[in-house]
C-alpha cells in the first residue's frame, strides 16, 4: 500500500485553509483597518470595548463610565473586541479583528459543514469562497467592521450545523447537545433575541429529516438548557438594575412589532429577497435556480435539498415580518445560501450528467467556465463594495473624520475645540471614538463645545454645514484651513 506523509483528511483541510485564505485576502482582509470609523454601529460598540478594556471587565455595559441604555445587548462581543483592544491598543485594527476573524471562522465552518453533507472537497471550498465573495456578509456591519453581527452569524451556524448533521446522523446526540448549546448561548450573548431567530430552522430541519426525534424530550434538552442560561443573564440584569429591562424590552423585543419606526429603516415585506437577489447574494442567487432540477428529479436527495432552501427561507420569512429592516439582518442566511449554491452548481452538473452521458465534457466545460464567471463577478463586487469612498462620509461622521486627517497631516494642535451641535449623546459616538484613536498616537487634548461665540477657544474644528455666515461673524477675526468636509480656525496673532 502507497503511503503518503499527509493523511487525506488533514491534507483537505490544508487545502480548504488555503484556499479560503487567499480568498479572503483579497476581500476579507484587504485594507480591513481603515482608519474611517462608522457611526452605526460600530463607533457605539468601540466606546462600550474601550470602557470594558481599561475599567475591567462587567455584565454592565457603560459608555465613558455611565451604563449604557442605547446598547442593550448582552457583552460576549464587546467583550472579545475590549480583549483585542488591551492587546493591539485602541485602533480601527483592534476594533474590527475580531470581527474579521469570526467571519473567516465562520466561511471554515460552511467549509466543514458542506464537507458533511456531500462528501466532496471541492464543493466544500467552492460553498466557503462563495460565502467569502458574497456581498451582504462581507459588508459593512457584518464582517468587516467592529460589529456584533459577525460573531452572531458564527454561533447561528454553529447551532444551525449542529441540527442538520445530527438529523443527517452525522454525529451523536451528546456532542450534539453540546454543540448546540455553545452555539446557541454564544448568538445570543452576541446580540440578544436576534441570536434565537434561526431555532425555527432548527425545527424545520428535524421536522424534514428526522421527525421522529421531535417526540423525544432529550432532543429539546439543550433548546431548554439554552433558553435557561440565556434568560438568567435578564434575571441578573433585572436583578441589578430594574431599569435596564424596561430598555432592553424596548429595544429588542418590542421593536418587532413597533409598526413607529424611523422613516428611512421603514422597508417593504419583500426587501431582503430583493436585495439579496439583486446585489447580497448576487450572482449567485443564479445558483439556487439551477438547484430546481436536482430538487425535483434526485428523490433521494429531496429532504435534503429541501431543507437547505428552507434554512434561510424560514428566516428570512421571520426577519420579513417587522417594518424595521436593514441590509445586515439578513447575515445569517448567507452561509446556509453558500452552501445552498455550492450544492446546486454540483447536482445540477451530477444531474445533466446523467440525462445527457454523451456530452460529459461538454457539460464539465460549460459548468466551469459559468462557475469561474460567477467567482469573478462575486469577485468585482466585494472588491468595489470594500473600497472606501469619501462621498459615502455621513454629516454624523464629518468632524471625526477630518480629525483623522489633521492628525495624519501633522498639523494637530496640543489643544482642539469641536463646535458640534446635537439632540443626542450618541451621534458624538463616532468623533469621540476617533479622538480617542489620535490620542494613541498624539498628546493632544479635546473639547466638544455644543456651541460657539466671542468666547469660543482655538483653534477650533467646525463642518462646513455648521458654518453659517452667522457663525463666521462670531468667530471672526480667525485663520481657516480646510481638512476634508470641516475648517480648522486658528486666531489670528
Amino acid at each position: 500500500m502507497k503511503q503518503t506523509l499527509v493523511s487525506q483528511p488533514l491534507m483537505q483541510l490544508l487545502v480548504a485553509i488555503a484556499v479560503l485564505a487567499l480568498v479572503a485576502s483579497v476581500g476579507l482582509f484587504d485594507d480591513f483597518a481603515d482608519p474611517h470609523v462608522n457611526m452605526w454601529d460600530e463607533a457605539t460598540y468601540a466606546l462600550n470595548a474601550f470602557d470594558q478594556a481599561y475599567n475591567g471587565f462587567s455584565l454592565n455595559l457603560t459608555s465613558e463610565g455611565k451604563t449604557d441604555y442605547y446598547n442593550t445587548k448582552p457583552p460576549l462581543a464587546i467583550w472579545i473586541e475590549a480583549m483585542s483592544i488591551r492587546l493591539f491598543g485602541f485602533n480601527t485594527f483592534a476594533i474590527r479583528i475580531h470581527s474579521i476573524l469570526f467571519a473567516f471562522l465562520t466561511a471554515f465552518l460552511t467549509w466543514f459543514t458542506c464537507l458533511k453533507i456531500s462528501n466532496r472537497n471541492h464543493v466544500a471550498i467552492l460553498s466557503g469562497v462563495i460565502l467569502l465573495l458574497s456581498q451582504g456578509f462581507i459588508h459593512t456591519h457584518v464582517a468587516r467592521t467592529g460589529d456584533l453581527d459577525s460573531t452572531l452569524v458564527f454561533f447561528e451556524t454553529i447551532y444551525v450545523a449542529a441540527t442538520l448533521l445530527f438529523a443527517m446522523e452525522k454525529i451523536s446526540w451528546p456532542r450534539f447537545s453540546l454543540v448546540f448549546i455553545v452555539g446557541a448561548v454564544g448568538a445570543f450573548f452576541s446580540k440578544g433575541i436576534a441570536g434565537f431567530f434561526m431555532m425555527p430552522s432548527v425545527i424545520i430541519t428535524m421536522i424534514v429529516l428526522r421527525s421522529g426525534q421531535l417526540k423525544s424530550a432529550k432532543f429539546y434538552f439543550p433548546i431548554a438548557t439554552s433558553v435557561i442560561l440565556c434568560g438568567g443573564y435578564y434575571l441578573l440584569k433585572w436583578i441589578n438594575d430594574p431599569e435596564y429591562w424596561n430598555v432592553a424590552y424596548q429595544t429588542e423585543i418590542a421593536r418587532y412589532w413597533d409598526n413607529d419606526v424611523i422613516y428611512w429603516i421603514e422597508k417593504p415585506f419583500s426587501f431582503y429577497f430583493n436585495w439579496i437577489g439583486a446585489e447580497g447574494f448576487y450572482p449567485f442567487s443564479y445558483l439556487l435556480i439551477i438547484g430546481m432540477l436536482p430538487l425535483i428529479l434526485l428523490k433521494q436527495l429531496k429532504g435534503l435539498m429541501q431543507v437547505l432552501y428552507l434554512i434561510p427561507f424560514v428566516f428570512l420569512l421571520i426577519i420579513s415580518v417587522p417594518q424595521a429592516k436593514m441590509h445586515w439582518y439578513d447575515a445569517a442566511a448567507y452561509p446556509w445560501l453558500a452552501i445552498l449554491a455550492a450544492v446546486c452548481l454540483h447536482l445540477g452538473f451530477e444531474t445533466l450528467k446523467v440525462m445527457v452521458p454523451k456530452h460529459k465534457i461538454s457539460l464539465l466545460a460549460m459548468f466551469s467556465i459559468m462557475a469561474i464567471l460567477l467567482l469573478y463577478k462575486g469577485f468585482m463586487n466585494v472588491k468595489s463594495a470594500n473600497r472606501f469612498q469619501s462621498e459615502t462620509i455621513t454629516d454624523l461622521e464629518t468632524e471625526g473624520q477630518s480629525l483623522m486627517q489633521i492628525a495624519q497631516s501633522g498639523h494637530l494642535p496640543e489643544k482642539l475645540s469641536i463646535y458640534k451641535p446635537t439632540i443626542h449623546e450618541e451621534f458624538l459616538d463616532q468623533l469621540k471614538v476617533s479622538a480617542l484613536i489620535v490620542k494613541e498616537n498624539h498628546e493632544f487634548v479635546f473639547s466638544i463645545d455644543s456651541a460657539v461665540g466671542q468666547n469660543s477657544t482655538f483653534p477650533l474644528l467646525i463642518s462646513e454645514l455648521n458654518f453659517t455666515d452667522s457663525v463666521k461673524q462670531l468667530l471672526a477675526p480667525a485663520k481657516s484651513e480646510k481638512f476634508g468636509n470641516c475648517v480648522l480656525l486658528t486666531q489670528e496673532s
